[in-house]
């Protein structure tokens, strides 16, 4: 059996060989995929490399005084970032609780605002 490459190009035309988003991580042929999108769709564009951190599973248990620094430390790097938010906390079973189940909304919690 030959090896395919996972793609050819001719002229105006890019065929993939297979579809890259069966099993994504890291390190599978996702990221491969992923660099032939910008030449593929924009191919006389100049590329622009930017990213941000984004700070995910900020739930109703976090800590707004830890958020605020992460948040502040970012900033004074001048690293873009976003916050990913849960409105809600559940732990069904209370695995982290002493067995009691838990459900913490975010209605629940203090406000705070930052300054």
């Amino acid at each position: 059996m030959t090896a395919r490459p996972p793609k050819v190009r001719s002229a105006n035309l890019t065929y993939v060989g297979e579809v890259p988003f069966s099993y994504i991580s890291e390190t599978d042929r996702y990221v491969a995929f992923s660099d032939l999108l910008f030449p593929a769709l924009a191919p006389t564009a100049t590329p622009s490399h930017l990213a941000l951190v984004r700070l995910e599973d900020v739930d109703p248990t976090a800590d707004p005084a830890a958020l605020r620094q992460f948040a502040d430390y970012l900033s004074s790097q001048h690293v873009p970032f976003s916050v990913g938010g849960d409105p809600e906390y559940t732990d069904p079973n209370g695995y982290y609780n002493g067995g009691k189940k838990q459900t913490i909304t975010l209605a629940q919690r203090p406000r705070w605002s930052p300054p």
